[in-house]
């Protein structure tokens, strides 16, 4: 029996859910009465990731098998991983401020299709997407953002 690709993922979606669920059961309990605990949460998502992996599986069965990717996707989707370790590595050497206007200036270029979407719409959007979540998470929440550890060595004292 050949298996088919979504019948793969399904069998990976169902052994990562489980990895979750096993791990996530191992965290410690909770200290106060009525809490659900730090696992509480990671256990329902391997739960999920169990469940859609198997209907995924099952589903898998009666579908035709076609192209995963093509050549012009597969291009896609390493720039786009590309992009995201940028952003990782963005945030731990140059911090929010920085690495996200850029990176989602990069992302609205990348999605934009082919459509010419001028580059100020593109740096507005960057713009204020980070000031709307800068606002939100480090004076509302008060969440410690990333300040970036180049940033850090020029400029503290």
């Amino acid at each position: 029996m050949k298996l088919k690709k979504d019948q793969v993922t399904g069998i990976v979606l169902t052994i990562l859910g489980a990895y979750l669920w096993i791990t996530a059961s191992q965290f410690p309990a909770a200290k106060t009465e009525g809490d659900p605990g730090p696992g509480f949460l990671p256990i329902l998502c391997g739960i999920a990731l169990i469940a859609c992996g198997v209907l995924l599986f099952i589903q898998g069965r009666n579908k035709e098998d076609k192209t995963f990717l093509t050549k012009e996707q597969w291009k896609k989707l390493l720039i786009m991983f590309a992009v995201f370790v940028g952003f990782w590595l963005g945030l731990k050497y140059l911090g929010f401020l920085i690495t996200v206007p850029v990176i989602l200036f990069l992302l609205s270029t990348i999605m934009a299709k082919g459509q010419a979407v001028p580059w100020w719409h593109k740096a507005l959007f960057a713009a204020l997407t980070t000031a709307v979540f800068f606002v939100l998470f480090r004076v509302i929440l008060k969440v410690r953002l990333p300040e970036g550890e180049l940033i850090s060595l020029l400029f503290d004292k």
